[in-house]
């Protein structure tokens, strides 16, 4: 089987990530709940991976890098804590952002939506968030695929890693890796990366310049000079890094240049972030949401939330975090005040093993995710009745459309006929397919630990289905 909807969730981890995540779960205990010593040692390592993404992410230090379990979750815990005002978004956006901007809107609060360029195949003049209304009549469930889940198998990572032997767990707070290196617990600093890396960028390159499908800009300039006109106060602005329908990505800058200086800036990282360099401060970004089951290389259920010292979001979740427990009310510091319960333990070890392994690797691992989306891109161009959506981008999708077939039922093909699991459907991102005039859309998602020749396997079979 060739899997291949890693914008989904990535199909193929390092070995040191699945090593981490199962000595995580042999030699674990509840992180700073108790005071053992493996419970001591577990909270010095969720700091230590703290630390380390601190670092990666650019956060203003460790205490603004909290921990979720996916996105979504950060993503609402910024959004939930915007003040009352106009917030600026675009069509873009996945659910993730339209959910959480819908319930603010029904509780008074102004919503804005910045649209695509003029060359995209649409406009957006009329927005609804009702998928229902964005769906082609023959394609009548477009947000499912009938792909099967993606079976990995059996692997070396099911047998205990060296450094975590049942009688030395204590090693968990030392920070030792799984190729000899350490971590610095430099509680003012990131990790360093093992054999004598240190800081180098989180993926090795600058992040892309937007392409040609992005957003408009002179249209985002309007709603702002309109809203400011009629005395409004933009309060924030909530933008994806890069769609996680085309990989169309956005010139942060830009918009930021536009902004009122007060106006809090949400970044959407889902798609983006471990495939190209994401640093809040470099940004000018005041919250940054990450995936971390995606291009960060981490398990499912790890997410992360990094903001600036100007954004003090409120917490989401209440309820024990293991400080000030004769209080009704949750911690006022940072993370625990967004912290409640149980972390997931396994997903923020194999997260920050991912983070490593991108500090070493991103700049090969962005050459071959490229290179594998240049080629998929150009192969389907050059195939009769199918249309691309997308240009070369760093995040390895690849969204297209063929005549005459409902994406669902496209993806659907791929699955059973030809073993090629792909995603077909609205991708949770309804606005942008209204303005792509889309009723759904085949999106192919590439990795580094895709195979060779599967950008050639996927265009000889979308061929095949367009040839019927």
């Amino acid at each position: 089987m060739l899997y291949l909807d890693n914008a989904a969730t990535g199909g193929n981890k390092p070995q040191s990530v699945l090593e981490s995540a199962y000595a995580a779960m042999k030699f674990a205990a509840n992180p700073g709940r108790s005071g053992h010593a493996l419970s001591s040692a577990c909270a010095e390592r969720v700091f230590a991976c703290r630390s380390l993404l601190a670092g990666f992410f650019g956060a203003p230090s460790p205490e603004r890098v909290v921990f979720t379990k996916n996105c979504t979750e950060a993503l609402n815990t910024a959004i939930f804590s915007l003040p009352k005002g106009v917030i600026l978004t675009t069509v873009a956006e996945h659910n993730s952002v339209l959910r959480p901007l819908r319930a603010l809107e029904n509780l008074g609060y102004e919503i804005l939506y910045i649209p695509l360029v003029s060359d995209c195949p649409s406009s957006s003049a009329n927005i609804s968030l009702n998928p229902s209304s964005n769906r082609s009549p023959s394609d009548p469930s477009p947000d499912r695929s009938p792909n099967p889940a993606y079976n990995q198998s059996p692997n070396s990572a099911h047998n205990p890693p060296p450094n975590f032997a049942p009688n030395s767990p204590p090693s968990l707070a030392r920070g030792e890796n799984k190729r000899g290196g350490s971590f610095a617990l430099d509680k003012n600093a990131s990790m360093s990366a093992p054999n004598g890396i240190k800081n180098p960028d989180s993926a090795g390159t600058a992040p892309s310049p937007p392409s040609p499908r992005s957003i408009d800009l002179a249209a985002a300039a309007r709603l702002i000079a309109r809203a400011e006109e009629e005395r409004k106060r933009i309060t924030g602005a909530v933008v994806t890094l890069a769609s996680n329908v085309t990989g169309m990505s956005v010139d942060i800058a830009a918009l930021k240049a536009m902004l009122p200086q007060e106006c809090i800036l949400i970044l959407d990282g889902a798609q983006a972030c471990g495939h190209v360099k994401v640093n809040l401060k470099e940004l000018k970004a005041d919250a940054l949401a990450v995936a971390g089951h995606k291009g960060m290389l981490g398990i499912q259920g790890s997410g992360v939330l990094v903001f600036s010292e100007r954004f003090d979001p409120k917490p989401l979740l209440y309820g024990g975090t293991g400080t000030e427990s004769y209080s009704a009310e949750m911690p006022a510091f940072y993370p625990e005040r967004l912290e409640g319960g149980t972390l997931n333990y396994p997903a923020i070890v194999s997260l920050a093993e991912g983070a490593l392994y991108i500090k070493t690797n991103g700049r090969r691992m962005r050459r071959k995710v490229e290179e594998y989306t240049r080629e998929a891109i150009s192969g389907l161009e050059r195939t009769e009745g199918v249309r691309v959506y997308s240009t070369p981008n760093p995040y390895g999708i690849v969204a297209f459309g063929v005549e005459g077939v409902t994406s669902e039922r496209a993806a659907g093909i791929l699955s059973e006929e030809y073993s090629i699991c792909v995603r077909g459907g609205l991708h949770c991102a309804p606005l942008m397919h209204k303005a792509l005039k889309s009723g759904g859309l085949v999106r192919a998602s590439f990795s580094a630990f895709t195979p060779a020749g599967a950008p050639a396997a996927l265009v000889s079979a979308v061929r095949g289905i367009a040839r019927r």
